[in-house]
């Protein structure tokens, strides 16, 4: 949580940031996480602070936490029902390190009209020339 970005996605595309994991949270319960994306793409992640890889491996009150702070997180950052444009369950093989999160896809007028000033979004549209 206390180390800079820095990891190569599944398309092979490296991710480089001053910013740390600890920088990019937008919410957070016993249990679970919520971060800005590291590449700044119109997304929130929700990860369990521990690590599981599927979501069967949840106990049923973790599982009803990890729906909650969706939308705990979402509610907090000002985010109206309309502005979510897909949640989707990640836990597949694919992943450099194989492990459950949902990304919560944005439509990107909500996600720059919140995090437009964030710094690491601000870095993340430099890099890209945008």
């Amino acid at each position: 949580m206390d180390l800079p970005i820095e990891y190569t996605d599944g398309e092979g595309k490296t991710v480089a940031s001053r910013y740390t994991p600890k920088d990019l949270i937008v919410g957070e319960s016993p249990n679970f996480r919520t971060f800005i994306d590291a590449q700044a793409r119109p997304v929130l992640v929700t990860c369990p602070k521990r690590f599981v890889r599927r979501m069967s491996e949840l106990p049923e009150a973790e599982f009803a936490e990890l729906w909650g702070s969706v939308a705990a997180a979402a509610e907090a950052n000002g985010l109206a029902a309309g502005e979510v444009m897909d949640i989707r369950v990640n836990a597949g093989s694919f992943q450099n390190l194989s492990h459950l999160h949902l990304k919560i896809w944005l439509s990107r007028d909500a996600f720059m009209r919140r995090w437009a000033a964030h710094p690491r979004v601000v870095e993340a549209l430099e890099a890209s020339g945008e």
